[in-house]
């Protein structure tokens, strides 16, 4: 079973925390921090973490096992869910399998078609795998997402119990990945955003989760990249708060409609 990690009120509003590919739950820590009247709940996804050990198979069996937590945890209640990437992907997966256990959910840097140029991505994907767990490589990614030096230490460190058949396989996934309709289609509320400095193909995405999904508003923010809760946890983590209570959204944030 994924490792879960447990913390806030137990009585509050439920939040659970999907990381992105190659991290683990740890990233969430300075998100969580900014919210303790939550009841947070992250997991190390199968090959990440502490769950390195478990096999990665596909975005749908991770988000069946994530349902299952879901389940026993929260029970009864509705709970809601934040996804980074690989976490958004999952996430979708979630909408489309327990959309009765799930009222509100915020997702960040995910695409809605296959991303371009698939046969030079995936090569890259297979030519890195070597070379995973090397210093130099796990920095550079680090520094790539615009991560302090506090979280570029943490990611080096972690990154390097992740599993690497995880990473490849996951990445081949990625390039592949399109939206379960019933996940866009679920009656719950859907907040997508995407850093200003993101791929193009997760940028002109915005436009088609607005159009395609049900109950969905889009944002960009403004001067991050793809790991802006890492740059800017504190605006993250009142962006999440302000969807949830459904207040007003920072100025950071540009709708993409």
């Amino acid at each position: 079973m994924m490792k879960i990690y447990d913390s806030g009120p137990p009585a509050a509003k439920t939040i659970l925390f999907l990381h992105g590919a190659n991290t683990g739950a740890w990233m969430w820590r300075s998100v969580i921090d900014s919210l303790e009247n939550y009841r947070c709940i992250a997991v190390d996804l199968p090959g990440h973490g502490n769950s390195s050990q478990l096999d990665w198979i596909s975005f749908e069996e991770t988000a069946r096992q994530v349902a299952a937590i879901i389940q026993k945890k929260a029970q009864s209640s509705q709970v809601a869910i934040v996804g980074i990437s690989l976490g958004g992907y999952i996430a979708l997966h979630l909408l489309a399998i327990i959309p009765e256990h799930i009222d509100t959910v915020m997702i960040s840097g995910i695409q809605a078609k296959p991303i371009p140029h698939r046969r030079l991505m995936s090569a890259m994907g297979w030519a890195m795998r070597p070379f995973l767990h090397s210093d130099w490589l796990l920095e550079m990614n680090a520094k790539s997402l615009n991560m302090p030096p506090p979280a570029l230490t943490e990611y080096v460190e972690q990154a390097k119990k992740n599993n690497r058949q995880a990473f490849t396989t996951i990445n081949q996934q990625a390039l592949d990945f399109v939206p379960p309709k019933a996940g866009l289609q679920s009656p719950c509320r859907k907040l997508f955003v995407a850093g200003e400095k993101e791929h193009p193909t997760i940028l002109e995405s915005l436009t088609v989760f607005q159009q395609q999904s049900l109950k969905a508003q889009c944002y960009t923010v403004s001067n991050v990249g793809h790991g802006w809760s890492n740059e800017k946890p504190q605006l993250f983590a009142h962006t999440l708060d302000c969807w949830i209570r459904q207040r007003p959204l920072s100025p950071e944030l540009d709708s993409a409609s």
